[in-house]
């Protein structure tokens, strides 16, 4: 080849280079292939060739060239990545993995293959092989923002926060222009619920980007968090200017409206995001909430079922059987298996539906939470056994929540709204004694209970502080703790409230105990916890502290429940301000 044609093939390799620069692959991949026709094994231009062809969807071709490079230098590590890229783009992640390990057999510092084999193993959920290429490639480079912040994103989706932190933080320190990093750093920080620092550096993101939609939508979230709804609003709306098409954004500046009983607005979002991605199951879920939310039951738990996309929910084995669609399918002698999901007041209230199965088979078995056995270990249908009960064989499946779609319920048909639970009659004798020992004579015996399962998405705000609780209580009547796991304040606020309160904790050894004690009171005053299932299908008066933004199942209005006729609720009249609610119990409780 004479010099001539050199120049005019490593002129046509640089306008490509300045295309692919540009990101326009079409013109790149033209000019590519002009400079091959003079220099075919230029393993350089072969490189840019393929980066042009992946870019331009181009796999088979890109495939090709590639396999023209391999046949040039069949050592060639960049070579055998870009064949690795292909195939994880074609989701052949074992040829994928293949070429990437090839890669680095041949240039063990090839940090490419590193990060992307780290994350191929993320995904296919092997930790410990993603960890070990993301801490090697951290070996060889450890001055590589790139792939000290993908280990922080590692890190971050297995709930290892503060080591995220610090590897976002190396991130930052090889590059602090990283604006993801510092998004991502404050992500971290929401989880460990230091919202102020997280705050500062979705702020510090968007300093450094201010188009950056996804700094928005975290921000967003945050101030949601802290209940700064106005701020909240503006960075949701902001990141949905930018971003105009993410479902994410709309689902959750719509959970923003519905928190604020704007449920137009919300309604709104929850199908734009729906149009945006028909598989985004959240968006369904909150648009479930809406019209359960409104008494429209049939729809509402049609739509309810996307919660099985959203939450985790329990691992179904083989011999479960079927799904149960519908209740033709059952026959008197079918075996089903109810699984219970979610929260303690969730089975409470759903099971309910048992008693109406045991009408049609004489073979419904129950998976329930171990906290719950004893409660209802003398009822027709059966409790399930991990051990005892491993071998059967059942004919279908369901998971308790799915009942009411099953049963096609409907505000009208809400099955037995009264009392439904029968707790154990000498339990019940034992704690008539207990409370007759303690209680002054003609003064009411009423049970309290203040917070939830903080675990529990929104526990912050139907929970209650002990010490404003207590203010609102007169001292007329007895009072009892239905509250378990009591910390040291919340004992020593009981010790000097001056109020006539016993705890018998130590006595509470589960559900079955709280279900005697509650039926020997005259009044349960709870938050919206399962505590107020259970005095509501014991059929005990129960007063319910419900937020402004109420959970589906107390619908939006009234001061009713039509899943339990012995509860009275009483509504927040502000978002996040308890005190109004809490004088009108105080003034309940007086004119009792």
């Amino acid at each position: 080849m004479n010099n001539k044609n050199l120049t005019v093939a490593r002129d046509y390799f640089f306008q490509g280079i300045n295309f692919l620069d540009k990101n326009d692959y079409i013109n790149a991949e033209i000019k590519f292939k002009e400079s091959l026709i003079i220099e075919p094994n230029r393993i350089s231009t072969l490189n840019n060739l393929v980066t042009s062809q992946i870019a331009l969807t181009k796999y088979q071709d890109a495939l090709a060239t590639v396999n023209n490079i391999l046949k040039i230098d069949s050592k060639n590590s960049y070579g055998l990545f870009q064949k690795g890229k292909i195939y994880e783009i074609l989701k052949d992640y074992r040829n994928a993995i293949k070429y990437y390990e090839l890669s680095i057999k041949f240039d063990e510092n090839f940090i490419l293959s590193y990060i992307n084999l780290a994350r191929l193993y993320e995904e296919k959920k092997e930790t410990e092989m993603a960890s070990k290429y993301y801490l090697s490639g951290i070996m060889i480079e450890p001055h590589n923002s790139i792939i000290n912040f993908n280990y922080g994103n590692f890190l971050l989706k297995n709930k290892m926060y503060e080591l995220s932190i610090k590897s976002y933080n190396k991130a930052l320190q090889i590059d602090p222009s990283y604006f993801e990093a510092y998004c991502n750093k404050g992500i971290a920080l929401e989880y460990l619920e230091k919202y102020d620092e997280a705050i500062l550096n979705y702020k510090k993101s968007l300093h450094i980007n201010q188009n950056f939609s996804d700094a928005y939508l975290n921000l967003g979230n945050t101030y949601e968090k802290i209940n700064d709804f106005e701020n909240s609003l503006k960075c949701y709306n902001n990141a949905i200017e930018l971003d105009k098409l993410n479902a994410i954004t709309h689902t959750n500046r719509g959970a923003l409206f519905l928190k604020n009983k704007k449920i137009f607005d919300a309604l709104k979002d929850f199908d734009t995001a729906i149009l945006i991605d028909n598989k985004y199951w959240e968006a369904y879920l909150n648009k479930s909430f809406i019209l359960l939310l409104h008494g429209k039951y049939e729809e509402g738990f049609i739509l309810y079922e996307s919660r099985i996309k959203v939450i985790e929910q329990p691992n179904i084995l083989h011999n479960f059987g079927k799904k149960l669609d519908n209740l033709h399918q059952l026959k008197e002698n079918s075996k089903l298996l109810i699984i219970c999901e979610q929260g303690l007041g969730d089975t409470i209230q759903f099971i309910r539906y048992l008693h109406e199965l045991n009408k049609l088979s004489n073979n419904i078995y129950i998976k329930i939470q171990k906290e719950l056995v004893q409660l209802f270990k003398n009822e027709k249908f059966i409790i399930y056994d991990d051990e005892s009960n491993v071998d059967i064989v059942f004919d279908y499946y369901s998971l308790l929540m799915s009942l009411p779609k099953i049963f096609n319920t409907k505000l009208e048909n809400i099955p037995s709204n009264s009392n439904y639970i029968y707790p154990n009659e000498f339990k019940i004798k034992q704690w008539k004694c207990i409370i007759k020992r303690n209680s002054f004579n003609n003064k009411l015996n009423i049970g309290i209970n203040w917070k939830g399962n903080p675990k529990h998405t929104n526990d912050k705000n139907r929970s209650i502080l002990l010490n404003k609780f207590l203010k609102y209580l007169p001292n007329i009547h007895n009072y009892y703790v239905l509250q378990k796991d009591l910390n040291r304040i919340e004992t020593l606020d009981i010790e000097n409230c001056g109020l006539n309160i016993e705890n018998y904790n130590s006595k509470i050894i589960d559900f079955s105990d709280t279900a005697a004690f509650c039926l020997n009171l005259d009044l349960i005053v709870t938050v919206d916890t399962s505590i107020a299932h259970l005095s509501g299908a014991l059929g005990i008066k129960t007063w319910v502290l419900v937020t402004y933004s109420p959970d589906w199942r107390w619908m939006l209005e009234g001061d009713s429940s039509p899943w339990y006729k012995s509860i009275k609720l009483i509504r927040q009249t502000k978002n996040g301000n308890w005190e109004n609610t809490l004088q009108k119990i105080k003034n309940d409780l007086i004119n009792l």
